[in-house]
């Protein structure tokens, strides 16, 4: 690497933890809510279907919000729009535990999208730290921190419903918004010289055939994963009868194969790095 990382110093570049950090908390945001879905339409009095918007219209939010993310950190840097960013995550995920209304829900839940910054600028940090064959082995630690979390977010999501209410779900990602927003402050340096900063990224890559040929491919494989979210809690609720903790095993299949995936090709990268 070209600069010594040291963890929680500010003048360097993020430690591996702080990005994995920073990219579970995307992760755990979108689905810790999934088996509240069914208590949420009842305290508020309105359909499944309308209270499906806080997983479909979240997702179409998030799709949006890292075309802007991504152009707007290479024109300020990294760190301040990961700040900015995470800071109106836990303003919004506030919003969403003191809602009076599902609309307010909606609207608070489509502010939580911020948080996406961790995903997308957690792979751009890692390319502004090492080149190209050393990020390949980090993105794949980053990537296990977004398959391992999901596993268990339901988990967690669904004990806290049945304890505490569907408000809890938003409390714990308030929580791991605020320990991923502290470890961005004291621990991410800035990866984005002002030298290098510019706004004509997306520009360059959009005519590239290769990278969308890419995107394409990695929509069809998320497309696969979040395909059955929305529909599997109001089914197991409302014709199995099944608590809301019960529901969390219906997410791990997909989450298993891809971590397994990521440990297998991480020693092949290696290997073929050193030949």
């Amino acid at each position: 690497m070209p600069e010594k990382i040291r963890f929680l110093d500010r003048k360097t570049p993020p430690h591996i933890a702080t990005l994995v950090i920073i990219t579970a908390a995307g992760a755990l945001n979108m689905n810790v809510v999934l088996p509240s879905l069914p208590g949420i339409a009842e305290y508020f009095s309105v359909s499944y279907s309308y209270v499906q918007l806080l997983i479909s219209a979240y997702l179409a939010a998030t799709a949006v919000m890292q075309l802007l993310i991504g152009p707007l950190s290479d024109r300020y840097g990294r760190r301040l729009v990961m700040l900015i960013s995470l800071a109106v995550f836990l303003a919004a995920s506030i919003l969403c535990i003191f809602a009076p209304n599902f609309e307010t829900l909606l609207a608070g839940r489509m502010i939580q999208t911020v948080v996406v910054s961790g995903i997308a600028l957690s792979r751009a940090v890692v390319r502004d730290m090492v080149g190209m064959e050393d990020a390949a082995s980090l993105i794949g630690y980053i990537s296990m921190g977004m398959a391992v979390v999901p596993m268990f977010g339901p988990l967690i999501g669904g004990v806290l419903d049945e304890i505490f209410g569907w408000q809890a779900a938003f409390f714990v990602t308030m929580m791991f918004g605020a320990l991923a927003l502290l470890l961005v402050f004291f621990d991410m340096g800035e990866t984005k010289p002002q030298h290098r900063r510019s706004i004509q990224g997306l520009s360059r890559i959009v005519p590239v055939t290769t990278f969308l040929g890419l995107c394409s491919f990695s929509r069809l494989h998320l497309w696969r994963i979040f395909r059955l979210p929305g529909w599997r809690p109001l089914y197991f609720h409302k014709y199995a009868r099944a608590q809301p903790l019960r529901t969390w095993c219906l997410f791990r299949s997909d989450r298993h194969r891809l971590y397994a995936g990521k440990l297998l090709f991480r020693p092949i990268l290696k290997t073929d790095r050193n030949q």
